[in-house]
């Protein structure tokens, strides 16, 4: 608030009394304040900031009621979108499930191929390596 703004009375920045004028002013000013914020906030002939059942106000309802109801069928289909989405991430995450499991298994099948032939070079390694040493 406006008034809260103002610095207190009592002392000033260097911690030094204030005089009475300085003191009178102050309050001046948060009088004026205080005034015009009430003046804004209640119905003042003046500058007639609020009216009251106007017919403009009737037709700004009804075009609250329309917004209303326009916002509710954007959500709605919002709402039915993001359960779409969630349907298709759902059906993304099990097809990427089965991908990985087969991929697995591929890659095991594939190390256990290679475990093989490595056995298998090895003792045709040390057979060869035999041969040569008998010829």
């Amino acid at each position: 608030m406006a008034t809260q703004i103002l610095s207190p009375i009592g002392v000033n920045q260097t911690n030094e009394v204030k005089s009475d004028k300085t003191k009178e002013m102050h309050l001046n000013v948060k009088t004026r304040v205080e005034k015009d914020i009430r003046n804004e906030l209640f119905f003042n002939t003046k500058n007639e900031l609020r009216r009251r059942d106007t017919p403009e106000e009737k037709n700004s309802s009804d075009d609250l009621e329309t917004v209303i109801k326009y916002q509710n069928s954007i959500q709605e289909r919002v709402a039915k979108e993001m359960l779409q989405l969630t349907h298709n991430l759902k059906h993304n995450c099990s097809l990427s499930n089965e991908i990985i499991k087969k991929d697995t298994e591929s890659l095991d099948g594939s190390a256990l191929l290679a475990q093989r032939n490595t056995d298998s070079l090895k003792e045709n390694t040390t057979k060869i390596g035999d041969y040569v040493r008998r010829s």
